[in-house]
């Protein structure tokens, strides 16, 4: 999976994603690598940081939100990474309400796991 930011003419800020649109697991690949959609639940925020993993991606906004979606649709590729407090596949970017207290600054997918940089608040 790839993920593309891009600044419109418009001065807004919009997250695409190639390499298929669910990111449940590998077995559509390459038939939807060639895919390219925005990533819902992303529209109208002032994105300034992306990262993707293996089965999921993470996004931070101009206020410190960190936004996370994907994980896999089994036990086998979703370890829980989103953040979220479960192993659910997520079809398009929710907040982290674990981390609303904390402006989020950095953050870096894996495999499995996902890594976040706040500033001291």
């Amino acid at each position: 999976m790839t993920l593309i930011l891009v600044q419109e003419k418009n001065g807004s800020k919009t997250v695409y994603q190639l390499g298929g649109s669910n990111m449940m697991d590998k077995q559509n690949v390459p038939g939807d690598a060639n895919e390219c959609s925005e990533v819902r639940g992303l529209s109208g925020l002032d994105i300034e940081s992306i990262s993707c993993g293996d089965h999921h991606a993470a996004a931070i906004d101009t206020n410190g939100s960190l936004f996370t979606w994907g994980g896999g649709k089994t036990v086998q590729y979703n370890k829980g990474q989103c953040g979220h407090g479960y192993c659910d596949f997520l079809g398009e970017a929710k907040r982290v309400e674990a981390l609303a207290h904390k402006r989020c600054t950095k953050v870096a997918c894996g495999g499995s796991h996902t890594l976040v940089v706040t500033e001291d608040n």
